[in-house]
């Protein structure tokens, strides 16, 4: 036999309360981050071009789809890195 071994990858952490509050805590952290760009893209855009009302909701549905999913595979990322054994 070689003296190299085979690798042999590791389970992944089990759900506890102290897995969940350093998901929510990394999620939040990088989430809130993600909502003022989107937020101060918004407002700058909005006082920029002198926008109306209507006019600034409208670009801030249009903002916030990219947003929602940036923040949902943040949110997969953030799992993933959390239950990963190496990460541990």
């Amino acid at each position: 036999m070689d003296s190299e071994t085979t690798f042999i990858p590791a389970a992944p952490a089990k759900i506890t309360a102290d897995l969940v509050l350093r998901i929510f805590g990394g999620f939040t952290f990088i989430a809130s981050q993600i909502f003022c760009v989107a937020a101060a893209i918004v407002f700058c855009t909005a006082g920029l071009f002198h926008l109306s009302r209507t006019a600034t909701l409208i670009e801030a549905a249009i903002i916030a789809v990219p947003t929602v999913l940036i923040c949902v595979q943040v949110f997969f990322m953030v799992v993933r890195a959390e239950r990963d054994p190496d990460n541990n």
